[in-house]
């Protein structure tokens, strides 16, 4: 199994004025790990909130930083050659987390936060084992695609989390193979209260929980 991405959105209650400003800010706080020339759009404020005013990444292209007027997203990409588990892969990317969310939290009032992990196991056969491991219909030649989505919520400290899990069959381009398999992706995101802002403890709970589905116990029962 390998970990693609991770990405952690924090969402804004009110309008970000300056994407530039916060962007700048927030990677500063990173020691500047995103250190490629960023995209700045001038887009005036009557425009749809969640069109990225500000795209930037890192050198090596494996770290971006999205800024629209409504959040601010950090988006890990992985090495697919990597022989790290996915937990192993996570790890080694937990400080930047953390830092990017404190400081996030710092400079901006935030309503809502979710951490989506987005994971591939190659395989010749993508929709078959698809079917034997999570339908009760039997597997036929006939059947050329398969794809599951789940939501389980749950309740913590008086905040409501969905548990958003989907499955399905693909096939990804790595430099110019094209490769097979079945890719997941969990979504743990709280539900946005009126009036209610959200902390550290709630972006650390989000996060700490798609760590969890990355142990190799997990693992194991997905595949």
């Amino acid at each position: 199994m390998k970990l693609l991405s991770a990405q952690l959105g924090i969402f804004s209650e009110e309008s970000i004025s300056r994407p530039d400003l916060l962007f700048s800010e927030v990677n500063e706080k990173l020691g500047g790990i995103v250190d490629d020339m960023p995209t700045i759009l001038n887009l005036p404020p009557d425009l749809p909130a969640d069109i990225p005013v500000v795209q930037a990444k890192s050198s090596d292209g494996r770290i971006n930083i999205n800024v629209s007027r409504s959040r601010i997203d950090l988006i890990v990409h992985f090495i697919f050659e990597s022989s790290a588990s996915p937990i192993e892969s996570l790890n080694s990317q937990k400080s930047v987390i953390q830092k990017f969310y404190k400081a996030v939290l710092n400079t901006i009032i935030a309503k809502r936060t979710g951490f989506i992990l987005t994971m591939f196991e190659p395989n010749g056969n993508n929709v078959k084992p698809i079917f034997e491991k999570y339908f009760s219909e039997k597997f036929t030649s006939k059947f050329v695609e398969a794809s599951m989505r789940v939501n389980r919520q749950n309740m913590r400290k008086s905040v409501v989390y969905n548990n958003i899990r989907s499955i399905e069959s693909a096939t990804i381009t790595v430099g110019t193979e094209n490769i097979p398999g079945v890719l997941f992706q969990f979504d743990i995101n709280n539900v946005p209260e009126e009036g209610k802002k959200i902390n550290e403890d709630t972006v650390s709970y989000v996060v700490a929980q798609g760590t969890a589905i990355l142990s190799p116990e997990s693992v194991k029962e997905m595949i």
